[in-house]
């Protein structure tokens, strides 16, 4: 617990440098941090993702992971005859479906990357489906 407040705590004061070193760009104030170190500070918070999209990069990673393993796209569910065309255990099903609604909510809710999103979409378009791939 003491973990999530500290990590919520340390958000709020980066945020709060950043603010700080924005309002005062154009002014002659004096900060609690010198200069140099927000400059730096603030080029090291824009490099790092924030939580949900360090999120987004892992299940992008993971989505492609399972189209490499399997050769075709993550259903969103699996009915009658599709779940013994392919044998599965129940963590397969499961992991299939979670990663294929993750993929059907990219297209209302992009990435916060234009290049993982492009690259999401060119995966998408030259990976066949479940069945493309087998049939029926």
């Amino acid at each position: 617990m003491n973990e999530a407040k500290d990590e919520i705590n340390l958000g709020k004061k980066a945020n709060r440098i950043k603010r700080t070193f924005d309002e005062k760009k154009n002014s002659s104030k004096n900060s609690l941090y010198p200069d140099m170190e927000q400059k730096e500070f603030i080029e090291l918070l824009d490099k790092t993702p924030s939580y949900t999209h360090k999120t987004q990069i892992d299940k992008f990673n993971e989505w492609k992971s399972f189209i490499k393993r399997k050769g075709y796209l993550p259903r969103i569910s699996i009915k009658g005859k599709d779940k013994m065309t392919v044998k599965m255990t129940k963590a397969e099903k499961l992991e299939e479906t979670r990663l294929g609604r993750w993929a059907i909510h990219l297209e209302s809710v992009p990435m916060h990357s234009e290049k993982a999103q492009a690259e999401f979409y060119n995966i998408k378009n030259k990976t066949p489906n479940f069945l493309q791939k087998y049939g029926r």
